[in-house]
């Protein structure tokens, strides 16, 4: 079962008053909450990370352009997000130079029918994914069947009973191959803790014993985007923090992006140094910061969310990356 109530409404004021509260210039609020422990959790400041696909091909994240970058930022990254089908190999996009490099590879694994799931026929497979990632060797992230309440997923995630359902079968297959080092990311979609779906996002969430960190992906589609808004940090990730901090795990922002508007030069940079901000002192229980460093299309849109799309962005980008409590490793 989930913490104590008292806990949960602890938490959940933390979370609102930190929202609420106006930035405080140059420190932290660390010391102002209890995080959440888990493996790999901190005790104080973020990892630091991306997905590094800057010219959207196939696979993701390879050693060569996590090296290009780390070499415009002159930073290693804390994180490496690599993207995988359902019907993909893991463990086969440079996790082994991740790892070899100091890094911690974060597999985000692409999902099928929950029936197909939840009826056995997906056993082996899977035991085979896990065999995989239990054979790098060392402890790894694995962002499985994320933002289960997008609209894209719903014709395969059926119901959150069947979601859950396969989630817990998924886990308990890697258990039983021994796969320990694997650590369980649940992943929302900021968005959909904004707008409340029929069913919330939270009526996905598998359980306490069957999650290590959560996570959420969230996004500023303006300009782009007929009719969005400009949104910041802040808008993006808060109800999904206010909701995040009542589960007793650490979180990420597993995926975030911005875009350049024309209209406003140099307004991409100012929402990583408002971010920057926000993370260190309204948002002191997030542990991670992953970027999503590469081009979508969609519609006829594109949404380039690259880090360096500008030189102004990647300067600014850049500048969090050296902040000190961005940089847990030193």
């Amino acid at each position: 079962m989930r913490g104590s109530t008292t806990r949960m409404m602890r938490l959940a004021a933390i979370a609102t008053a930190a929202i609420l509260a106006a930035p405080l210039a140059g420190g932290s609020s660390d010391a102002a909450v209890t995080r959440p422990t888990g493996p790999l959790s901190l005790a104080t400041g973020s990892y630091f990370g991306a997905l590094v696909n800057p010219d959207r091909t196939t696979p993701s994240s390879t050693p060569a352009e996590v090296s290009t970058l780390e070499a415009q930022i002159g930073r290693k990254l804390d994180i490496v997000n690599h993207f995988y089908t359902y019907q993909q190999f893991v463990g086969t996009q440079g996790e082994v130079q991740d790892i070899a490099g100091g890094r911690i590879p974060m597999v985000t694994w692409g999902a099928t029918d929950t029936t197909a799931i939840n009826n056995g026929s997906q056993d082996s497979y899977i035991t085979a994914q896990a065999n995989r990632l239990k054979n790098l060797g060392a402890p790894v992230f694995l962002r499985y069947y994320h933002e289960p309440e997008g609209a894209y997923r719903s014709t395969i995630v059926r119901s959150t009973t069947a979601y859950i359902a396969a989630w817990k079968h998924a886990r308990t297959l890697f258990n039983a191959a021994g796969a320990t080092n694997v650590i369980w990311v649940f992943c929302n979609t900021a968005y959909s803790f904004r707008v409340v779906p029929s069913p919330p996002p939270q009526a996905f969430y598998p359980g306490d014993a069957y999650v290590d960190w959560v996570a959420a992906d969230g996004y500023n589609f303006a300009p782009v985007k007929p009719g969005a808004n400009w949104n910041d940090f802040s808008t993006v990730f808060g109800k999904w923090y206010t909701w995040s901090a009542t589960i007793p795990k650490p979180m990420m922002a597993a995926e975030y992006g911005v875009l350049e508007d024309p209209a406003v030069p140099g307004r991409k940079g100012a929402w990583y140094d408002d971010m920057r901000a926000k993370v260190k002192t309204n948002f002191p229980l997030i542990q991670g910061v992953i970027a999503w460093d590469t081009i979508n299309v969609k519609n006829g849109l594109t949404y380039d969310w690259r880090v360096d799309s500008t030189a102004n962005s990647l300067t600014h980008w850049k500048a969090m990356g050296a902040d000190t409590y961005f940089k847990p490793n030193g």
